[in-house]
C-alpha cells in the first residue's frame, strides 16, 4: 500500500516539475519567449530591402518562419464559389463546373466556411490585432499568426506543420512583445 502511494506521489511530482523552460530572445523588432531547446537561426536572419525575415528551429528540427515589413506573406486561401446543386447544368454548359462547389445548402455552407481548409480566429497580442490560422485537418497545412499593422508594417509568424509543437508555438506567439512601439 505504501509503495503505491509513493509511486503516485512520484508520478505527480515528475509531471509537475517537467515544465518546459523558456528563454526570452530579442530580434530587431520584437522580443519573444522560446523553449530552451529551440534556437533563433541567426544565419538565416537577414535584412532585406524593405523587410526582415528569419526562422526559429524547434528541438524536433521544425522551422517556424517570421517576416516583418510592408511586403511580407499575407493570408491567402483561394476562394471557392459555392452554388446551389440546381445550377449544375448551367455551370457544365459554360465549362466551369470544375471551378464551383455544388451544394444542397449553399448559403449555410458559405456562412459556416464549410469549404475553407483553415480556421481563422481574431485576437490581440501586445495591443496589436492579429488573425490566428490553423488547418482544419491536423498537420495538413500552414498554422500561423498574422498582424496587419505593427508600427505601420505587417508581421507574420508561421509553420507548415505544427505536429507536437502546437502548444509551444501558441505560447511563443502569445509571448511576443514588439519593440519600438513609438515608431
Amino acid at each position: 500500500m505504501k509503495v503505491s502511494w509513493f509511486i503516485c506521489f512520484l508520478m505527480i511530482f515528475v509531471s509537475c516539475s517537467s515544465g518546459t523552460k523558456v528563454k526570452r530572445q530579442n530580434v530587431t523588432f520584437l522580443s519573444v519567449e522560446i523553449p530552451d531547446s529551440w534556437e533563433l537561426d541567426t544565419v538565416s536572419r537577414e535584412s532585406l530591402i524593405d523587410s526582415y525575415v528569419g526562422r526559429i528551429v524547434t528541438k524536433d528540427h521544425d522551422t517556424i518562419k517570421y517576416e516583418y515589413g510592408p511586403s511580407v506573406y499575407t493570408l491567402h486561401e483561394p476562394s471557392r464559389t459555392v452554388v446551389p446543386e440546381s445550377q449544375e447544368q448551367y455551370w457544365d454548359s459554360v465549362g466551369l463546373a470544375s471551378e464551383v462547389v455544388l451544394s444542397k445548402t449553399p448559403k449555410e455552407d458559405i456562412e459556416r466556411c464549410v469549404y475553407s481548409s483553415q480556421y481563422y480566429v481574431k485576437d490581440t497580442i501586445d495591443d496589436k490585432e492579429l488573425i490566428w490560422v490553423f488547418p482544419k485537418k491536423f498537420n495538413k497545412g500552414k498554422s500561423g499568426a498574422y498582424f496587419n499593422d505593427v508600427n505601420g508594417v505587417k508581421f507574420s509568424i508561421y509553420i507548415d506543420s505544427l505536429g507536437k509543437n502546437e502548444d509551444d508555438f501558441i505560447s511563443l506567439v502569445k509571448s511576443i512583445r514588439f519593440l519600438n512601439k513609438g515608431s
